[in-house]
């Protein structure tokens, strides 16, 4: 299930906002994903019914660019977080917090560093371009389970209502450390997905 509308995943009898909820038809893996190197991690959802979109419900633009956000750009990023310091409890109304662009090369140095001693396969081969980095300045904001697949976005021009999705949340290695979190980069991308959304433009 698709829901939209809504920040809460649960409604109240007094709300004067309504959630829609849109049943999923099918889910699209792209067929590149690689489970073990998180590598071309992302997916693409067709709901059964048309959205109809409303002040609460509106649709986000895609970065086209492939170069990487500036770093004085603030990027937000947002998802359903863990709560508990056992990350077992997960937030029941979205959540947001601020980070700002690690430029690919300098994430890739950092990550190949730390993984001397871990030896994931993750970090094994260097990050490719498909994959965008992004962390708060000394760990004072980070992404956390719960938050994968969670968009990592930027609104230009200071026109809030108006979205452009940069990254989606693949992984990461724990909450509120200095290491960057690693995105899926959009951009990489909009051939797969316009090849799937208009198959024959």
């Amino acid at each position: 299930m698709v829901r939209m509308g809504k920040v809460s995943l649960k409604s109240g009898n007094n709300d004067t906002i309504k959630a829609t909820n849109h049943e999923i038809e099918e889910i699209i893996v792209n067929p590149r994903y690689d489970r073990d190197a998180k590598v071309n991690d992302i997916a693409l959802i067709r709901v059964k019914n048309r959205i109809q979109f409303s002040s609460y419900i509106k649709p986000a633009c895609l970065q086209t660019n492939l170069d990487d956000i500036p770093s004085d750009v603030k990027l937000t990023v947002t998802g359903w977080d863990t709560t508990s310091p056992e990350w077992n409890v997960s937030s029941e109304i979205v959540r947001k917090t601020e980070l700002i662009t690690m430029s690919l090369s300098e994430c890739n140095s950092t990550m190949m560093k730390w993984n001397r001693q871990q030896n994931l396969p993750t970090y094994r081969n260097g990050l490719i371009k498909g994959q965008y980095c992004a962390h708060g300045l000394q760990g004072e904001s980070d992404t956390c389970y719960g938050d994968t697949a969670g968009p990592l976005h930027y609104f230009p021009n200071n026109e809030t209502s108006l979205a452009t999705v940069v990254g989606i949340v693949s992984f990461g290695q724990s909450c509120g450390l200095a290491l960057p979190t690693i995105f899926t980069r959009v951009a990489y991308y909009l051939d797969w997905i316009e090849g799937i959304v208009w198959p024959n433009v």
